[in-house]
């Protein structure tokens, strides 16, 4: 009962600077940073035990990976139900410049995913597609297995989608920020 339709960005103003669009996107959606009564388990499996895992594993990979120096932040998780229904996200990247030039910046440097799918097989939908940079051949295509990690720049470097599902798929999805670029994004 805390998920809502997931939105797009690029209405044109005010408060209409989001749309949905259920043919494009048709996941629920909601952001959480783990401080939610709701996640105090106390078990491993928590959402702020996965946040601490997946930040400490980003912060050593930035040690021996360029492009990720000046990484000091991240997004809320972003919790996402695909309901079943044929509901798919089409092809897209998560950060609409190149190498941080750009007025389409938004800061996003790195994606990662979670798969929280038990019992998911063959059938049930939801993978997700990678793409090379041309946006035309199909790299891999991703399982959405329980417990399955995925991590890719989010700029044009791997266009993706998920495609379309037919049973929930469950995923946690968080992005880690280009300090400088994520300033200038937002000012």
């Amino acid at each position: 009962g805390k998920l809502r339709l997931g939105v797009l960005a690029g209405g044109k103003s005010g408060s209409s600077l989001t749309y949905t669009h259920t043919k494009v996107r048709g996941d629920v959606v909601e952001w959480f940073d783990g401080s939610e009564p709701y996640w105090e388990n106390g078990t491993d499996l928590s959402l702020p035990n996965y946040l601490q895992k997946i930040d400490t594993f980003v912060s050593e990979l930035g040690q021996h990976l360029a492009g990720l120096e000046g990484v000091l932040n991240r997004s809320k998780a972003m919790v996402t139900c695909y309901p079943g229904n044929g509901a798919r996200y089409i092809k897209h990247t998560d950060n609409h410049c190149k190498f941080g030039a750009g007025d389409d910046c938004n800061g996003r440097r790195l994606t990662t995913l979670m798969y929280l799918n038990s019992g998911w097989k063959k059938g049930d939908g939801g993978e997700l597609r990678i793409f090379d940079r041309d946006g035309e051949t199909i790299k891999a295509e991703i399982e959405p297995c329980p417990g399955r990690a995925v991590i890719f720049w989010s700029d044009f470097r791997v266009p993706h989608e998920v495609l379309a599902t037919h049973k929930e798929r469950f995923a946690i999805t968080t992005w880690y920020f280009d300090n400088s670029e994520r300033a200038r994004a937002l000012a």
